[in-house]
């Protein structure tokens, strides 16, 4: 077996830094991963550059282990998906390369990065380790310490300006004339300071012909001037759309902004002043809170004219997952849409941890003042059944 992720690519989306060959790679700091060919991801802090990386432990381990037909643990939610019928990770990646005949041996070639975890928003399904809004929320944080419901990171690890500061050091000396696929996450991405730098040393590496840049945003905010005018010389520019439901519903999962200011922002995008046309795509999670509301989403954003509607799973913190429930329960609210349905009926099942997730519910419904239980009622009376 091939993997592109494997070869060439990079993932630091959270303030540890862990540098993974993609998102969906696990890491042993938040599982238990006793697999030989994992080792220890290095971090962000531990290195100068991204070049060569992946002639070095555990990427070696990795590309051997796959190249003999076996997934090495790290990669197992590739291998549940295959194994599902899914398009894995690994699978959509490699058909992308192989399809526009771009893959080069020994480059850094998909590079997933988080400049900072400045955000706005606290979303529910989110940690300190990637929102510095989470990171303020000590007291919530505190609480849900106690029930072992922080995904990947505790309260401490909030040192966002190291962070930062090393991520441009590193990115400073890095070769990106190869790169062909980078998409930038955060945090909220329009309001890392390094950005505007960012994109200079892509517009200056970069062959414009052959490159794709994606931006994850909530869509809390519009670029400035600035950087919209950076963004035109892309010819290829997606904003990917952090939206997993519509109106209250949206303001209570991704809280921090209200609807009508995102809803705003995405018509900017469709129906800009400025010229600056990018596609858009839905980065929307089905998770156990919107699963029973996706055929709102679907409307709005077909209303939106989207170019692309895209839906995952949310894997992690799993008492958020919908596969703690029945499969005949999900399979009540198929959509129609194949990407969303083939999620709904999926033959996955994970143990359920439902008094986490009603617990979950609870402390950050106190904390935000956004009552999940009275937004969506259907969802609690089937936790509580």
């Amino acid at each position: 077996m091939f993997c592109t992720h494997a070869q060439g690519g990079v993932s630091v989306v959270e303030s540890s830094g862990n540098l993974r060959p993609c998102c969906m790679a696990k890491t042993g700091a938040w599982e238990n991963i006793n697999d030989d060919t994992w080792n220890k991801y290095p971090t962000i802090f531990e290195v100068d550059t991204l070049n060569d990386l992946h002639k070095q432990k555990p990427y070696t381990n990795i590309q051997s282990e796959l190249e003999l037909g076996h997934f090495p643990e790290t990669c197992s939610w590739c291998e549940i998906e295959e194994n599902k019928g899914f398009e894995s990770r690994r699978q959509h990646t490699n058909k992308h390369f192989n399809n526009n005949n771009l893959y080069v041996e020994n480059t850094i070639q998909d590079l997933e990065i988080a400049l900072d975890m400045t955000c706005n928003m606290m979303c529910r399904m989110c940690n300190p380790g990637q929102s510095s809004k989470w990171g303020a929320a000590k007291s919530v944080v505190k609480e849900l310490n106690k029930y072992e419901m922080v995904v990947q990171f505790d309260e401490t690890n909030t040192e966002y300006r190291s962070y930062q500061k090393q991520m441009k050091h590193i990115l400073s000396n890095t070769d990106l004339s190869y790169a062909r696929v980078i998409k930038i996450e955060g945090g909220e991405p329009f309001y890392s300071k390094n950005l505007e730098w960012f994109l200079d040393k892509l517009i200056s590496e970069v062959d414009n012909n052959k490159f794709t840049l994606f931006i994850v945003s909530n869509c809390s905010i519009y670029p400035n001037e600035k950087i919209v005018n950076k963004l035109k010389w892309f010819n290829d520019v997606t904003i990917i759309c952090s939206i997993d439901a519509i109106e209250e519903l949206a303001e209570c999962i991704r809280w921090g902004v209200d609807w009508k200011t995102i809803d705003n922002n995405i018509c900017k995008f469709k129906n800009p002043d400025d010229m600056f046309t990018p596609k858009l795509l839905t980065n929307s999670v089905i998770s156990i809170l919107n699963f029973n509301k996706l055929e709102p989403l679907i409307k709005y954003t077909s209303d939106r004219n989207f170019n692309y509607f895209d839906v995952n799973y949310l894997g992690w913190p799993e008492h958020l997952s919908i596969y703690q429930l029945p499969k005949s329960v999900r399979i009540k609210y198929l959509t129609g849409n194949k990407g969303i349905d083939d999620i709904l009926s999926a033959d996955i099942k994970i143990k359920p941890q439902l008094d986490k997730t009603l617990k979950h519910i609870e402390l950050l419904d106190d904390y935000t003042g956004y009552k999940f239980k009275s937004i969506n009622k259907e969802v609690m009376e089937i936790l509580n059944e």
